[in-house]
């Protein structure tokens, strides 16, 4: 089973290895991670779209990296607009937007498409980092 799954939120720690290595602290979105034995123990291969535009991908180990979520922003507004539409709030609900800017997440807000909450039909909306909202 691999830690990583699509649409992770990461943050790379290193890459001991790598020559070109893309440096610590550096964001992106898991587009895919897979498994591989290669003789020596396993190890996930993890492609990455890095918010910085780099393509380089990760094998872990040597590569370390760490999942993020979302910001306190975008769990206060994705929160008070579930809350304003008597819905309950849970951030399993919410992923990353991959037709979005990086960092934004996005979902339904008071369930699935065509679900009629309490006030009517859901919508679906994007969060920026800052807490912005669209729908």
């Amino acid at each position: 089973m691999t830690y990583f799954n699509a649409g992770d939120r990461i943050v790379l720690d290193s890459m001991p290895e790598d020559p070109d290595a893309i440096v610590a602290g550096t964001t992106g979105t898991v587009t895919r991670s897979v498994m591989h034995d290669l003789g020596d123990g396993e190890r996930e291969h993890v492609s990455v779209r890095w918010d910085n535009g780099g393509l380089l991908g990760l094998v872990i180990p040597p590569d370390v990296a760490h999942r993020i979520g979302m910001t306190p922003a975008q769990e206060e507004s994705l929160s008070s607009l579930c809350r304003r539409y008597h819905v309950n709030y849970d951030e399993a609900d919410y992923a990353v937007a991959f037709d979005l800017p990086p960092g934004y997440f996005a979902g339904w807000v008071g369930g699935k498409l065509g679900h009629e909450g309490p006030n009517g039909p859901t919508i679906y909306v994007g969060v920026a980092p800052d807490g912005a909202v669209s729908s």
